[in-house]
């Protein structure tokens, strides 16, 4: 079978306790978003736009068959890429590879499915690969969190207060989104500064060098800076020199220089 009548293969093991629902769900939009990212193209579940539909399902082993709407290559391509990649990293050594942050994200939540299920993914007629080896293999490369006091500078943006305090700040060195949970009584310190550059102080997580979640303790609104006025720099040393006409001082000054 050609990559033209490409189908993609999912199948689904328990390790203990049965397969969850939530789990096969889990695994199989971490798979489309995967493909999405690989076409380039963003996946928004919400309207759920995707390029594949369920072409059959299997029961002795839970197997989920996708095959794309049609052959558009762009399509075509991304399932391959996707399907190499993994292949690659199940067969080869990591170090120094560069995973993007979308990436990254989909190795980790392979990863933590790993804990209760068991994914590989097949392709056509090739060998299935093991998503959870895959997603380790790669993990044990990334730089690990780490924990510190600090201070981060940004634009507040969205805020939370449904079941958790939280809110993102859009960091002003590099324009990295960082989410910040945030003590109730700093509620009205939070709206006070929405939309507006501020100062939190508090436990920082570091993903390597970047920070990516923060417990704030303090936070302080940053005044915005103002220009002043061209009006008043209007007249500053007009009387320095006396009311001499321009053209007299300039020929005093040229005079003085080459006396």
């Amino acid at each position: 079978m050609d990559d033209s009548e490409m189908i993609l293969t999912l199948t689904f093991e328990a390790r203990e306790n049965g397969l969850a629902v939530a789990d096969v769900l889990e695994g199989s939009r971490t798979l489309l978003y995967w493909l999405a990212i690989a076409e380039e193209e963003p996946y928004a579940p919400a309207q759920g736009r995707t390029h594949w539909i369920l072409r059959d399902w299997h029961h002795s082993l839970p197997t989920m068959v996708l095959a794309p709407i049609s052959p558009d290559p762009i399509v075509l391509r991304a399932a391959r890429r996707v399907y190499t990649t993994a292949r690659r990293l199940s067969l080869s050594r990591c170090e120094g590879m560069h995973v993007d942050s979308a990436e990254e994200r989909i190795f980790r939540r392979f990863a933590r499915l790993s804990e209760r299920v068991e994914i590989h993914l097949g392709i056509n007629e090739e060998p299935f690969i093991s998503m959870a080896a895959t997603a380790k293999k790669i993990l044990e490369q990334l730089p690990r969190d780490s924990i510190a006091e600090g201070i981060l500078e940004g634009t507040l943006g969205s805020v939370t207060v449904y079941r958790k305090h939280e809110f993102v700040l859009w960091l002003s060195v590099s324009g990295k989104r960082v989410e910040v949970q945030f003590p109730k009584e700093l509620q009205l310190t939070v709206i006070e500064c929405l939309g507006k550059t501020a100062r939190a102080k508090g436990r920082i997580v570091y993903r390597g060098l970047h920070p990516i979640r923060m417990t704030v303790d303090t936070l302080t609104l940053i005044p915005e800076s103002t220009d002043v006025p061209l009006e008043e720099f209007f007249g500053i040393g007009r009387d320095w020199f006396g009311k001499q006409p321009s053209g007299e001082l300039t020929y005093q000054l040229w005079k003085k220089n080459h006396e």
